[in-house]
């Protein structure tokens, strides 16, 4: 078995998708296959668990240099996906190569630069060569303080409404007693 053998992570609670634990497609390992290479650290996901940020976030935390990403996507969702996996990539500091057998494929750097793109479109006939630059892990913020800007924005969005409303309400009383 190769050491970058690959299962769905069990960690996922939620998914649009339905995800259960089956003898056809059982859960997987919690956590990613992380290797040292001559080339650095190398992980990889398949399709759409890297939309799980929580659980790609160990790519950051374990400093991946290159992450692999095999997919397969269909035409309404092709290109949104490997500009969302992109995201990813600027999120947790590595260089991503994905291999998409319909949609597109190919390789962004830690700062979401693409590359690398090439429409596929499910044919076998294609035989695509790309480039790959060694970039070193690019250190971001996001591994370690997740979702923190996120939860301060709702913070205060609800601080801004509630003082809004009181605000509102208390001229109105106000407005009352003058008259």
């Amino acid at each position: 078995m190769s050491p970058i053998s690959y299962q769905v992570s069990p960690s996922v609670h939620w998914s649009l998708i339905p995800r259960d634990s089956s003898p056809v497609s059982p859960l997987g390992k919690e956590h990613l296959p992380i290797i040292d290479t001559n080339y650095g650290k190398v992980s990889g996901a398949i399709c759409f668990d890297v939309d799980f940020p929580q659980y790609i976030v160990q790519a950051g935390r374990q400093h991946v240099d290159l992450f692999l990403q095999p997919s397969w996507t269909w035409n309404a969702y092709n290109f949104r996906h490997f500009e969302s996996d992109a995201l990813r990539s600027i999120e947790n500091g590595f260089t991503l190569l994905r291999c998409g057998s319909d949609g597109e494929s190919g390789i962004t750097d830690p700062q979401g630069k693409f590359l690398h793109r090439k429409e596929t479109n499910h044919d076998p006939s294609i035989i695509t060569l790309f480039e790959l630059p060694l970039r070193k892990h690019s250190n971001p913020m996001y591994p370690f303080i997740g979702f923190i800007f996120e939860y301060l924005c709702i913070i205060g969005s609800f601080y801004y409404i509630v003082t809004s409303v009181i605000g509102v309400w208390l001229v109105s009383k106000r407005k009352e007693r003058v008259l």
